[in-house]
């Protein structure tokens, strides 16, 4: 067995995991990460760069799922508004501060990925999210962020969502 930490964590995994140069984070893992790394700079507002430090001092990381991990929490710190503006727009009857941290962080990076990442399918971005808060949250916040996040889908899938990446190289075309 090999001791992995994560987060402080040691965790164990058999030697023959994944025999590869990137067998400690998987894409999955990875956007899990996006989402611990989002919430703990939310909770600790303005120290971005030392929790973005300290995990990856503590976490063996390719260069890929670095790029991965810092592009992902770094465009949805730099659109925040926007995402937030968009979640907002979808959580009829909730004010967007009744929404857990857990479920907020995890809405934040799936509505990211849906409005300014082109190479991931928001199926994708919806499903990871939906597991997530399953696993973070609760069963319940799996419906409430499948729910918010499908309203989204249908909304940018009809060109009606505001501009973004997509609808602007869309429009170009």
């Amino acid at each position: 067995m090999s001791e992995v930490k994560a987060f402080g964590t040691i965790y164990s995994r058999p030697e023959n995991y994944k025999n590869r140069e990137d067998k400690y984070m998987s894409r999955r893992t990875a956007r899990e990460a996006c989402f611990k790394l989002l919430y703990q700079i939310d909770i600790h507002k303005g120290s971005e760069n030392e929790i973005l430090d300290a995990f990856f001092e503590e976490n063996k990381c390719t260069e890929k799922n670095e790029a991965f991990i810092k592009s992902i929490v770094a465009g949805t710190l730099e659109n925040i508004d926007e995402i937030n503006r968009v979640i907002a727009d979808h959580t009829i009857g909730w004010k967007t501060n009744r929404i857990s941290k857990v479920s907020i962080a995890i809405l934040r990076i799936a509505v990211f990925e849906m409005l300014k990442r082109e190479d991931i399918p928001a199926s994708v971005s919806i499903n990871e999210a939906v597991e997530l808060a399953k696993t973070y949250d609760n069963v319940k916040s799996g419906n409430f962020v499948n729910g918010i996040l499908g309203a989204i889908q249908k909304k940018l899938e009809v060109g009606a969502s505001g501009p973004g990446e997509k609808d602007n190289e869309n429009a170009k075309s």
